[in-house]
């Protein structure tokens, strides 16, 4: 079994398409891991031997923290586009966050600000490293912008936190966003 794959599948389920699978999240994304299991094999019957000890080792030795699982429920940490707003509380971020863009649209969201544009949140990361990674995936041109989250939390921007990397936000102000260094 490539646990990549079934990774990426699971992420896709919880953040985009749960009614594809006949399955409902709670208002804070959760759903319970073996309602998960049981609609994934129906679709994809490659996954029969899945339980639940599968994913709780693929989330404990995944680097990238797509999902968290507490008491047999699982949701995708961030990255959603479902249509149904996931509920979040909001937290007091580090002082500085970055984030990745294409270098064509830099100037424009340093004008206009960061909107979460298809998903329900601006995705920002805790290091410039992060980010540029993240950036790196979908464009070969592209600018890490610094956002100063203090500043921006001290004035009323929500921020809440996705995984110990990535923390979002509704939208980030063009006043709060300056290029990294």
């Amino acid at each position: 079994m490539n646990v990549i794959k079934l990774s990426k599948l699971v992420s896709y389920i919880l953040r985009h398409k749960p009614e594809d699978y006949d399955i409902t999240l709670d208002a804070e994304g959760w759903v319970d891991l073996p309602v998960l299991i049981k609609h994934m094999v129906e679709k994809h019957p490659v996954y029969t031997d899945v339980n639940i000890e599968t994913f709780e080792q693929i989330a404990r030795q995944s680097g990238k923290q797509r999902f968290e699982i507490k008491h047999n429920r699982i949701r995708a940490y961030y990255g959603h586009s479902i249509k149904a707003r996931i509920e979040r509380n909001a937290v007091t971020p580090p002082d500085v966050l970055y984030h990745g863009t294409p270098k064509a649209t830099a100037e424009l969201i340093k004008a206009q600000g960061m909107k979460a544009m298809n998903r329900q949140n601006v995705h920002l990361s805790t290091d410039r490293q992060t980010a540029e990674i993240v950036a790196k995936r979908w464009h070969t041109e592209y600018v890490i912008l610094q956002v100063d989250a203090q500043r921006a939390h001290a004035a009323g921007v929500a921020f809440y936190a996705g995984n110990e990397n990535i923390w979002l936000a509704d939208h980030i102000p063009p006043e709060y966003i300056g290029h990294s260094a």
